[in-house]
């Protein structure tokens, strides 16, 4: 009997899922990338590495070994999910952190600055961070005075929340 997916577990979890999405919407299929994944997420939780800082060269050495490959081909595309994966994940990170997108690009070896700007698009953390910013202080429930007439504005809310 097989168990139900219940998501991605290990510390690159978050990594996964920011990896799949920007895939997903520069219209990639991911269904095999999202199944190596899998089974890298699985492998890290069975062997018990609980940060990122463990998964060293010989963690992910480990995984590969533990996943014979019957042809050069088929190892070199496990071998290339798992390189992006950390390649996409270090480079939002860095740009989170507020790194150019033109050390980035260098650092990545990309020739051209449109390929790093792919990674520069908007996360969802970013947009949460964004709106958090833009919230008023809670106010009292009895507090004096006028309540903010944007509060009132359905047609601004929908928008902020489609954001």
């Amino acid at each position: 009997m097989t168990s139900r997916w219940t998501g991605f577990h290990s510390p690159l979890a978050a990594g996964i899922d920011m990896f799949l999405a920007h895939k997903r919407a520069l219209g990639y299929q991911v269904r095999t990338t999202e199944s190596v994944l899998r089974l890298l997420d699985r492998f890290l939780v069975e062997q018990h590495v609980e940060k990122i800082e463990a998964i060293t060269p010989a963690v992910i050495g480990a995984f590969l070994s533990s996943r014979p490959r019957p042809a050069p081909r088929s190892f070199n595309h496990l071998l290339g999910i798992v390189t992006h994966v950390f390649r996409h994940s270090c480079a939002v990170h860095l740009l989170e952190a507020g790194v150019d997108v033109n050390v980035i690009r260098g650092w990545l070896g990309h020739v051209r600055l449109e390929t790093t700007n792919r990674y520069a698009e908007i996360t969802v953390r970013a947009k949460e961070a964004a709106l958090r910013l833009c919230e008023p202080p809670p106010a009292e429930k009895d507090a004096p005075g006028p309540k903010p007439v944007w509060r009132d504005d359905e047609a601004l809310l929908a928008w902020l929340a489609s954001l």
